[in-house]
C-alpha cells in the first residue's frame, strides 16, 4: 500500500491489534531562533513520552510562515497545544509574538498554551493578555531543566493524564446523573489584521506576490462585544505584589489547641513566583474553566489568589480553590485561617457585592458556606444582613469545631461569630474551600492567605503494624479471605508474579520502574454476583522509593469486571501511589475524583481501603459505590446500569498495581490481607 505521508509529520505506529496507529503532531513548540537548542532538547523529551510534535524550522521565511499557520490550525482543530519557550529572547521577536496570539486566537476559550518560562522574562505586554489561557511552567534555577514538570502539564492539557485539580461539588446520585459539562467558547471580540511580508531576496520584485504571516495585533473592540476597559485591565495586570506587613504580629492565631496536627504555608522558596507545592487546587466551573480565570502566585510567605470574570461568564459558575487536607471530626476540632482583602482597584463594580465565601464541603456530598466575605466594601457578611468591617489589615478566621454538636463556632479574630449545624459525620473525610461565584466582577480581583492550621485534641494516628489499620466495616461471614500465610493462593496471578514475595504473612511487591510505560502486577479472583460479595477491601502499605518524577496513573487499584474476558467494561476505585489521591471509576466517562495531601496517608504506615455495592436510596434497581480509607468515608457514585456489572454471576474482581510511566522509582509496598463478603442493604443507614 502507498501511503502519502508528509515528510514533515511525526509518525508514531504501534503494533495494536496488528495494525500500525499513525499520530498526527498533538504539540506545535512556539521558540525564537536563539532557544533552538532547547526547544530541540523539549522536542525530543517528548517524543520519549509517545507526544508527538512539530518543530517548525528556525527562521522567518515566508513558506515556513504559511506552513506553520496551517500547522497551527490543524493542531487546533484535533485538540492540541502550543508550547512556547518564553525567554528575554523571544518576547523580542514579531513572528514568535504572532503565532502565540494566533494559536489563542484560534482555540478560543480552550487552555490551549503551555508556557515553559525561562528566567526572567519583562516586556511581555503583546503576549500577557492571553496568560490567562495558559499553563506555566517555570524553569529550574539549576542547571537541570524542569523538563518533569513540562511533561506533567502537556499530558494533562492533551488528557492524556487526569488532572489532580478537580474536587467534586456534588456525588448525590439525581444531581450527578444531571452534570453535563459545559463547554462555552466566547470569542475574546480581538480583531484579527493580517500584515503581509515579502519573501526575503524579492523585495526588489513588485511583481511579486505577498505571502501572508501570522500577525495578531490585541486591538479592543466597542463596547458592543467588549468593555475597552476589560482589555486595559488585562494588558495593564501584574499578579506581582507587595507583602503588608507582618501578617503574624498583625492577626495572631486566638486558640491554641492541644495538638497542630497541619501547617500550610508558603514560605518555601521553590516555590515563589509561581505556586506548585500539592496542598491547593484550583478548579473553574462554567465555561470560566477554559479561559482560566483564577490564578495562584506566592511571594515571601503569601499566597495571592486573583481571579477575573468577563461580563459573557457573569452567572456561569464559579472558581474554586481548595484547600486539599481531609480531614475528620474525630481527628480535627479546630482549623485556623490568615488571610487579608486588598483595596479593590477596579472600576466597573465598585458600587456591587463581589462575594467570595468560605466552604465546608463533605467529601462525598459537596459544600455549604459558612461565611461570606464582600471583596470591594471589604466586609465579612454574618447573616440577618449584619457584618464586620474587615478593612485591608491582616485577620484570622477561626473554626472551632464540635463532633457532639455536628457543629462549627466561628470566630474572626478571637471574636464570635456564629454557629453552623448540621456540618457532617464523624466518619466522613472533610475539606475547606474557598469559592468565588462568577456573578459580578470584570476585573482583577485578589485574596490573600498567609497560614492555614488544623489541631485537634490528639495527634494524628497512622498504624505501625497492620492489625492497628481499622476496616470500617465487620463483614460476617467472609466470602473471600486472603491473608497471604502460604501458597496457593485464593487469587491468581494474571501478571507480574516475579516482582512479588511471600514474607512473613504479607505480599511485598517491588516493581521495577516503568521506563515510560506502565509495569504491572495484575491479581484476581472469581466473584460471582453482587449477591454473592458486595463489600472488597484490602490492608496495605506503600513505601517511599524516591521523589516523584511521573506517576502517570501508577497506583493501587480495583476492579470490578462483568466476567474475566471482558475488560473494556468496569467499575472500581483507584489510589494514587505517591500522593492519596482517590478516584471511582462507575463506568465509560463517569467517575469521580478528590485529593488529599501527603499526611492523610504517609509512607510506610499500613491503610485500608474500602469498596462498598449497595443499591440507591431512590431507586432500588441502581446501585453505587462507596469509597472508604482508613475506616473513614470519601465519596461515592452511581454506576453506569450498561456495563454489566450489576446483572452479572461472573463478576471477577481484580486488584492492580501498577507503576504508571515513572521512569525513575520503582513502586513498592506491602499487603497484609484482601477480603470480600455480602453486606445486606438493611445496613444502608450506616453507610449515609
Amino acid at each position: 500500500m502507498n501511503l502519502d505521508i508528509p515528510i514533515s509529520s511525526t509518525i508514531l505506529c504501534y503494533l495494536v491489534n496488528r495494525r500500525c496507529v499513525m499520530k498526527s503532531e498533538r504539540i506545535f513548540i512556539n521558540y525564537s531562533p536563539a532557544d533552538t537548542m532547547l526547544a530541540e532538547q523539549i522536542r525530543d523529551v517528548l517524543l520519549r513520552q509517545d507526544i508527538s510534535v512539530y518543530l517548525p524550522p528556525a527562521g522567518s521565511s515566508a513558506e515556513a510562515a504559511v506552513a506553520a499557520v496551517e500547522k497551527m490550525e490543524q493542531i487546533v482543530r484535533e485538540g492540541g497545544i502550543m508550547l512556547t519557550v518564553l525567554s528575554a529572547d523571544s518576547v523580542k521577536e514579531d513572528l514568535f509574538i504572532s503565532n502565540f496570539q494566533y494559536m489563542c486566537e484560534l482555540a478560543g476559550e480552550r487552555r490551549v498554551m503551555l508556557i515553559y518560562r525561562v528566567g526572567e522574562v519583562k516586556d511581555d505586554a503583546s503576549i500577557a493578555l492571553y496568560y490567562t489561557q495558559s499553563v506555566i511552567v517555570q524553569a529550574d534555577k539549576e542547571d537541570a531543566p524542569a523538563f518533569q514538570a513540562l511533561i506533567t502539564q502537556a499530558k494533562r492539557l492533551l488528557g492524556l493524564e487526569k488532572s489532580r485539580s478537580w474536587i467534586p461539588r456534588r456525588v448525590n446520585p439525581k444531581l450527578t446523573r444531571k452534570l453535563i459539562c459545559i463547554t462555552f467558547f466566547a470569542a475574546l471580540g480581538l480583531g484579527i489584521i493580517w500584515y503581509l511580508i515579502r519573501a526575503s531576496g524579492t523585495q526588489q520584485n513588485e511583481s511579486a506576490l505577498p505571502t501572508p504571516t501570522p500577525v495578531v495585533e490585541p486591538t479592543p473592540m466597542s463596547g458592543e462585544s467588549v468593555d475597552q476597559q476589560l482589555i486595559v485591565a488585562y494588558e495593564d495586570h501584574s499578579f506581582d505584589f507587595e507583602v503588608q506587613d507582618d501578617p503574624q504580629e498583625e492577626a495572631p492565631f486566638t486558640f491554641q489547641p492541644a495538638f497542630i496536627t497541619k501547617t500550610i504555608s508558603f514560605d518555601d522558596p521553590e516555590y515563589d513566583s509561581s505556586y506548585d507545592n500539592k496542598e491547593l487546587s484550583v478548579f473553574d466551573t462554567g465555561a470560566g474553566g477554559f479561559g482560566g480565570r483564577t490564578s495562584l502566585f506566592q511571594k515571601e510567605g503569601v499566597l495571592q489568589v486573583t481571579y477575573t470574570v468577563p461580563d459573557y461568564l457573569k452567572q456561569r459558575g464559579s472558581a474554586q480553590v481548595g484547600i486539599k487536607h481531609l480531614f475528620t471530626l474525630s481527628d480535627t476540632s479546630y482549623i485556623g485561617i490568615r488571610f487579608r482583602i486588598p483595596d479593590y482597584e477596579g472600576w466597573t463594580n465598585a458600587g456591587e457585592s463581589i462575594t467570595g465565601y468560605f466552604d465546608f464541603c463533605i467529601g462525598g456530598y459537596g459544600c455549604q458556606s459558612i461565611i461570606g466575605f464582600d471583596l470591594v466594601q471589604q466586609l465579612m457578611d454574618i447573616e440577618d444582613g449584619k457584618s464586620f468591617e474587615l478593612g485591608t489589615s491582616w485577620h484570622v478566621l477561626e473554626l472551632r469545631l464540635d463532633a457532639e454538636k455536628n457543629g462549627i463556632e466561628i470566630y474572626l479574630d478571637g471574636d464570635y461569630v456564629k454557629m453552623t449545624t448540621n456540618i457532617s459525620d464523624k466518619n466522613q473525610y472533610n475539606y475547606i474551600q474557598l469559592n468565588f461565584p462568577y456573578d459580578a466582577t470584570t476585573d482583577w480581583v485578589n485574596f490573600y492567605l498567609d497560614e492555614v492550621r488544623y489541631g485537634g485534641d490528639h495527634e494524628l494516628h497512622f498504624a505501625q503494624i497492620p492489625g492497628d489499620a481499622p476496616f470500617h466495616f465487620s463483614v460476617e461471614p467472609l466470602t473471600v479471605v486472603e491473608d497471604f500465610d502460604t501458597y496457593p493462593l485464593v487469587f491468581v496471578f494474571n501478571q507480574g508474579a516475579q516482582y512479588t514475595e511471600l514474607l512473613d504473612g504479607v505480599l511485598r511487591f517491588d516493581i521495577p520502574n516503568g521506563e515510560n510505560s506502565s509495569t504491572d502486577v495484575e491479581l484476581q479472583t472469581q466473584i460471582g454476583s453482587i449477591f454473592q460479595a458486595n463489600y472488597y477491601a484490602i490492608r496495605y502499605r506503600i513505601f517511599n522509593t524516591g521523589p516523584e518524577y511521573w506517576s502517570g496513573w501508577g497506583g493501587l487499584e480495583m476492579w470490578l469486571l462483568p466476567n474475566e474476558d471482558i475488560r473494556d467494561r468496569y467499575a472500581g476505585i483507584v489510589l494514587s501511589r505517591y500522593h492519596p489521591n482517590f478516584t471511582i471509576y462507575l463506568g465509560p466517562h463517569k467517575e469521580f475524583f478528590l485529593e488529599g495531601t501527603d499526611d492523610n496517608s504517609p509512607f510506610g504506615l499500613w491503610h485500608t481501603l474500602e469498596m462498598v455495592l449497595m443499591p440507591s436510596s431512590e431507586d432500588s434497581a441502581s446501585y453505587g459505590i462507596q469509597l472508604w480509607h482508613d475506616g473513614y468515608f470519601v465519596m461515592e457514585g452511581e454506576i453506569d446500569s450498561t456495563i454489566g456489572i450489576i446483572d452479572s454471576d461472573q463478576l471477577t474482581w481484580a486488584i492492580n498495581l501498577r507503576t504508571g510511566s515513572d521512569a525513575m522509582n520503582n513502586f513498592s509496598g506491602e499487603i497484609d490481607e484482601i477480603r470480600a463478603g455480602y453486606i445486606s442493604p438493611d445496613l444502608t443507614e450506616e453507610l449515609e
